[in-house]
């Protein structure tokens, strides 16, 4: 009887759409987290090379401060 065959293939499975279906929403899931993966990214790169600057500046100011004592001393 085709019509027991076909019932009886549906019971197990999903039809391909419903297959289809959930797979186009994990890609686009994934789409959506691998977008906001890369702006929080992009954000933590400015605020860490903002952070590197000042510390580099910083730095540069006490090396000119030290030199200074350093040349005061002799």
């Amino acid at each position: 009887h085709p019509v027991e065959e076909v019932q009886h293939q549906q019971v197990g499975r999903m039809p391909g759409d419903s297959v289809f279906k959930i797979l186009m929403q994990k890609v686009r899931s994934l789409d959506l987290s691998l977008s906001i993966l890369e702006r929080y990214l992009e954000e933590v790169n400015s605020k860490y090379g903002n952070i590197f600057k000042e510390i580099d500046k910083d730095l540069g100011e006490k090396d000119v401060l030290f030199e200074k004592i350093r040349s005061d001393e002799m």
